[in-house]
C-alpha cells in the first residue's frame, strides 16, 4: 500500500480518529479531504491543517451524500482512497438486552456504507473501514 501521492477521503474527519488520520495522511504528502455534519469542527480543522479540503456531509442523510459525491466528482477525480470512519454510538446494556435500542453501559459504533466514486480499475484504489470495539464505560 503506499501511503504518499493518494488523494483520500476521510469520512467523520472533523475530530478524533478521523482527524488524527487526516494529519498523518498530510504528513505523508497526499491530499487529504474530510466530510463530517459539523462545519465548525470542519473549520477548526481546516484552521489547524490548512491543506485540508473540507466538505460537510450527513453520512446518513442521503442528499447530503448526493451533494458531497458530486462535489468529489467534479472536484476530485483523483480520489483513490476512502476511510469509511464516520458512525453513530447507540448504548445498550449488553448483560440484559440482545438488540441496541436502549441506554446502557456498552457502546457500540455503527458505520455508514455509501457509494463513492473510487476508480475501479486503479491499482492503488484503496477503501479502509474503522472499526470501533465494544469498551466498557
Amino acid at each position: 500500500m503506499n501511503l504518499s501521492g493518494n488523494t483520500i477521503l476521510i469520512t467523520g474527519g472533523g475530530s478524533g480518529i478521523g482527524l488524527a488520520l487526516a494529519k498523518e495522511f498530510l504528513q505523508r504528502d497526499n491530499l487529504v479531504i474530510i466530510c463530517g455534519r459539523d462545519a465548525g469542527r470542519l473549520h477548526a480543522a481546516k484552521k489547524k491543517f490548512q491543506s485540508l479540503e473540507i466538505i460537510q456531509c450527513d453520512i446518513s442523510n442521503e442528499g447530503s451524500v448526493s451533494a458531497m459525491l458530486e462535489k468529489i466528482e467534479q472536484n476530485y477525480p483523483d480520489l483513490n482512497f476512502l476511510v469509511n470512519n464516520a458512525g453513530i454510538m447507540k448504548m445498550w446494556n449488553i448483560q440484559h438486552e440482545t438488540t441496541n435500542t436502549r441506554n446502557g453501559r456498552y457502546p457500540v459504533c455503527h458505520s455508514q456504507n455509501f457509494p463513492i466514486p473510487c476508480p475501479k480499475n486503479d491499482p492503488k484504489a484503496i477503501q479502509e473501514n474503522i472499526a470501533q470495539i465494544i469498551t466498557r464505560n
